[in-house]
């Protein structure tokens, strides 16, 4: 198997055997064969991509990640799966299923449709599904944007340090408000963290090598 880590502050572009896309965003990891054998397409996430699956109906396309599996045949999608944060997945186009556990035998088992995000709960250990308005802005981030909604300051200082490659530490005591927009990260970090300050009325210093945010 190959094996693509992408850093954080940085992202990548693979053109898989079978003619399948996949977008890698900051600190993720890739598993996947040089030549798809077999009945069947499989590939093993850590972090985020976003997939353009080449169809084949004798043999589909799975995902792997920590915590679910899901099947396609030929579609777009976004699969959210950092360690140690609620894992996701957005259907573009297409239709998917995601079974929890990554068991090909397990009872909790859900399907998506266009415009629609599974969130897996670790507790339930089930799926969660909402409509959204644009499943496309959850990728956003391959045209150097962040789409935001209803985040927040933690969530958000935890996506810009990953995307730029930098330590934030939130002191604030605001933890709980949430924002929703975009930003714009073609700008230098310290750009976003002044837009970050001014939306949450908190500030700024840089110590060492560290952001810390605070009151």
């Amino acid at each position: 198997f190959n094996q693509l880590i992408i850093p954080f502050g940085k992202r990548s572009d693979i053109l898989l055997s079978d003619g399948s896309r996949v977008r890698l965003n900051s600190g993720s990891r890739l598993v996947y064969p040089p030549v798809f054998k077999g009945k069947s397409r499989e590939v093993l996430l850590e972090g985020e991509a976003y997939f353009e699956v080449s169809e084949n109906k004798d043999k589909p396309f799975f995902v792997r990640t920590e915590s679910f599996r899901i099947k396609v045949l030929g579609t777009r999608f976004v699969v959210q799966a950092y360690k140690n944060e609620q894992q996701s997945a957005v259907l573009v186009e297409g239709k998917v299923s995601l079974t929890a556990g990554n068991s090909k035998t397990r009872a909790n088992t859900c399907e998506l449709l266009p415009n629609q995000k599974a969130t897996f709960s670790e507790a339930k250990d089930d799926f969660s599904i909402i409509n959204i308005e644009n499943a496309e802005s959850y990728f956003a981030w391959i045209h150097g944007y962040l789409n935001i909604e209803n985040e927040s300051l933690v969530s958000l200082a935890k996506r810009v340090s990953r995307y730029y490659n930098i330590d934030i530490e939130v002191k604030a005591e605001n933890t709980t408000s949430t924002f929703s927009g975009k930003l714009d990260l073609k700008e230098e970090p310290e750009r976003i963290l002044d837009g970050l300050s001014v939306i949450f009325r908190t500030k700024y210093e840089k110590q060492g090598e560290k952001f810390v945010v605070h009151e």
